[in-house]
């Protein structure tokens, strides 16, 4: 008979700890006990006395039945010394025990730690396998040529990100030099510069600039003539450039790489076989003049005023035609046009872009609901490489995307009758309150810091104390002295963690405001029956 896995639990979580133990049974085929101590919360036990419930839940015969004992990994011990003790491995087992069946899916039993959660250890262990099967992508990718220091896939994976800096021509130095930088650091293999108000002189001297401070050459997007003189100042890539502008770059230097898009006086035709057929006059005119570094880019339309599927067929027919050259695939062009949260449009984005053979992504970040989407491409772009590489849907790959949602619950079930005497419906309390004797506060966000601030102004002055963290910062609060009302404190605890969140997330924080909107009110005010009228039978 197998040995036992022995799950130690408290009165609380007693029901789920039995629901995974069920499920390990039954998934992994391991043989399993649970024992619940006498406290509500097992991750408030000591050792002494897990070993006390243990030696008297088994006796003498705990070497004889018990393989391992797993501790929730919340616990504040290592489990090394018990394990001594005992005679038999002591091991912390998740943080969040419907984590406990993937982790030690993840890891085997014997993978767990006396010391590092189990949760930790898997994302780890999940983190490594991904860098792996990232680093067998880059090495196997077919590579049509390498520009601005990047090696360019001919089709992903694994993919590249160019990420826009808009209006660098008009922008100070330092302002566009900052945000290429923080481009680089969240993913984006190469920075475009946007220089179509820019004279040829101008364009020459920002790319030099740029280049010098950022160590590394840039692509531009702007008119063949600027564009000419931004690659003697070192850009090395130019984005968008149509068939009958393309003869107006000849003398570009021979390592410079062009994307030929098919517009005609700035746009687009919607039919996919007219953007193809322009591409085509586009490279052919390219190769006559020398142009050997191409990508071509059939346009993504953009929601409704163009047609997202017609652009797909573009890019299929693309890949078919123009088999050696790398595609280019303008994300913004509908995340920015699209009231919608820019992390799953990115994902999704990504997918197609899989899908239709784009290696290279093009992203602005020009509105404060795209801002973040270089982070959220990078990681989606390696999510995808990691999950074709592994011939596997993109989940449960130690790396994702799910800010604001997750995939399974952690909460805590809820107290039952026994555990408490009563239970009351709180009213609604009246928004009256009285003013603190010792002084207010307002909260604040520093976003180029990192930071939550509070403005203190009262008796002991005017003060404003900045921190990463709402609780170090409440903890300042009251150990200076600057709040003497319980309602205050418990006031500015939660505003000072709203405004972490905000930090966290990059939405606005607005004192007294909530973080999210009303969604399930806007589905009722947007409900139509079927007469056509609306709720209010307007």
């Amino acid at each position: 008979m197998a040995k036992l896995v022995v799950l130690v639990t408290g009165r609380i979580a007693e029901a789920m700890v039995r629901a995974v133990a069920k499920e390990l049974r039954e998934r992994l085929g391991l043989e399993t006990h649970v024992l619940v101590l006498p406290i509500a919360v097992a991750v408030l036990a000591t050792p002494r006395i897990v070993e006390h419930h243990l030696l008297r839940e088994f006796g003498p015969r705990l070497r004889d039945v018990v393989e391992v004992v797993i501790v929730p990994g919340g616990v504040r011990w290592s489990c090394s010394e018990l394990s001594k003790r005992l005679g038999i491995r002591v091991v912390k087992g998740t943080k969040h025990i419907d984590d406990l069946v993937d982790a030690i899916e993840e890891l085997g039993i014997e993978g767990l730690s006396p010391d590092v959660p189990a949760d930790e250890l898997a994302r780890n262990v999940g983190l490594r396998k991904a860098r792996e099967a990232l680093r067998l992508c880059e090495q196997e990718a077919r590579v049509a040529f390498s520009v601005c220091g990047t090696r360019i896939p001919v089709r992903p994976p694994p993919f590249r990100i160019v990420a826009e800096v808009l209006d660098a021509w008009r922008r100070k130095l330092d302002d566009v030099v900052e945000e290429s930088a923080r481009f680089l650091e969240s993913g984006a293999s190469i920075v475009s510069l946007d220089l179509h108000g820019a004279s040829p002189s101008d364009a020459k001297a920002i790319v030099s600039k740029v280049v010098s401070r950022l160590g590394r050459p840039v692509a531009v997007d702007a008119p063949p003539r600027v564009a000419v003189g931004a690659c003697l100042g070192g850009a090395e890539m130019i984005m968008n450039v149509d068939a009958d502008s393309v003869e107006k770059l000849w003398g570009l230097p021979r390592d410079v790489a062009v994307t030929i898009v098919p517009s005609i006086l700035g746009e687009s035709p919607g039919d996919p076989a007219r953007r193809i057929e322009l591409i085509a006059r586009g490279v052919d005119r390219a190769r006559r003049i020398g142009i050997e570094k191409l990508l071509v880019d059939p346009i993504l339309d953009p929601p409704i005023s163009g047609s997202i599927l017609d652009s797909l067929v573009a890019y299929r027919e693309a890949s078919r035609r123009f088999p050696r050259a790398p595609m280019v695939m303008g994300v913004a062009n509908v995340v920015e046009l699209y009231d919608a949260d820019s992390v799953g449009l990115n994902a999704a984005l990504a997918l197609l872009a899989l899908e239709v053979g784009a290696s290279v992504l093009l992203t602005v970040e020009a509105s404060r609901k795209s801002m973040g989407s270089v982070r959220e491409l990078s990681i989606a772009t390696a999510m995808l490489s990691v999950a074709r590489r592994l011939g596997r849907p993109p989940k449960d790959l130690g790396i994702s995307l799910l800010l604001l949602k997750e995939k399974r619950s952690r909460e805590a079930p809820l107290p039952q009758p026994n555990e408490y005497q009563q239970r009351i419906e709180v009213p609604k309390h009246p928004d009256s309150w009285e003013l603190d004797p010792l002084g207010v506060f307002r909260v604040f966000v520093d976003r180029a810091r990192s930071r939550v601030c509070a403005l203190y102004i009262g008796r002991k002055g005017r003060l404003l104390l900045c921190s990463r963290t709402a609780r170090d910062l409440l903890l300042e609060i009251v150990s200076r002295g600057l709040v003497s009302r319980l309602d205050h404190a418990a006031y500015l605890g939660r505003e000072l963690a709203k405004a972490e969140e905000a930090l966290r997330i990059g939405r606005s924080y607005v004192q007294d405001e909530p973080l999210f909107p009303e969604v399930d009110s806007l589905v009722r005010r947007l409900s139509i029956d079927e007469e056509g009228s609306g709720e209010d039978g307007s």
